[in-house]
């Protein structure tokens, strides 16, 4: 029995910029009004023909510093990134084409970010329902071999009889659920994407940053550019409905600073 099995993904770019380039310090209360380049000692904009500078001066403690209410960003990491935030997907399509009982197929597409912030980015993803059809049937998401992953949890999905569909990431900055599940299983690991249509679903890091700047005394250039491979995985068993199944996956890649 033959199966005709598409999948369409969709990117969304979310850029969250709070405010585009920020380089004023602004302080007012009842009485007084005070407006300068920035808090510091010293600041100054210079050019050249060929290069733009801008220098800050007298920053004593360099960091992220909160309590209740308030939150300090201080120092040159927080200032605006020359690197734009950019986000792609290689292959916005993908296609099993005609599927067998019993013979999973795989079909691969790949992720790539450009972030040279100081702060942190994620890429989410989910399912807008499972793969169906239009005429009702659908084919439920993995729960993996032993029956136990989920849309947080990725675990081993190597039986030829255990069927649904879900994914697979490796390359940068990939949840800790894979890299932990490779260890022991090669790159056998998957998961299912949440589903958008049940009750409060939450979108799954797929990709992401570390969570603190880092501070790298070799003077090697910081790496901008964020790959990994998303593996889209489908296996049916005969009792599934002949027909034309689709769904839509939506990836969101959301910089913060």
């Amino acid at each position: 029995m033959f199966k005709r099995l598409i999948i369409i993904i969709l990117t969304v770019v979310y850029f969250m910029f709070g405010a585009g380039k920020v380089r004023a310090g602004y302080m007012e209360s009842s009485g007084f009004r005070i407006q300068g380049g920035n808090v510091n000692m010293g600041s100054d904009n210079m050019s050249t023909p060929g290069a733009t500078l801008s220098t800050t001066l007298g920053q004593l403690a360099a960091g992220k510093f909160d309590s209740d209410g308030y939150i300090v960003k201080a120092g040159f990491q927080y200032i605006h990134s020359i690197v734009p935030f950019t986000f792609s997907i290689s292959d916005s399509r993908i296609d099993f084409g005609s599927i067998l009982n019993n013979e999973p197929k795989t079909a691969t597409t790949n992720l790539r970010v450009s972030f040279g912030g100081a702060g942190n980015y994620q890429v989410t993803a989910a399912e807008l329902g499972r793969l169906g059809t239009l005429s009702g049937d659908y084919i439920d998401n993995t729960s993996c071999d032993n029956s136990d992953c989920d849309v947080s949890t990725a675990s081993v999905w190597d039986l030829d009889t255990t069927y649904g569909f879900g994914y697979n990431i490796d390359g940068e900055d990939i949840p800790a659920t894979y890299t932990s599940c490779y260890l022991t299983n090669s790159k056998l690991c998957y998961r299912p994407f949440p589903d958008t249509t049940l009750p409060t679903p939450t979108p799954a890091a797929v990709i992401m940053s570390s969570d603190h700047v880092t501070v790298d005394l070799t003077s090697k250039p910081k790496d901008i550019i964020h790959e990994s491979t998303v593996t889209f995985k489908l296996n049916v068993s005969s009792a599934q409905p002949a027909g034309s199944y689709q769904t839509v996956i939506s990836f969101i890649a959301t910089p913060s600073y």
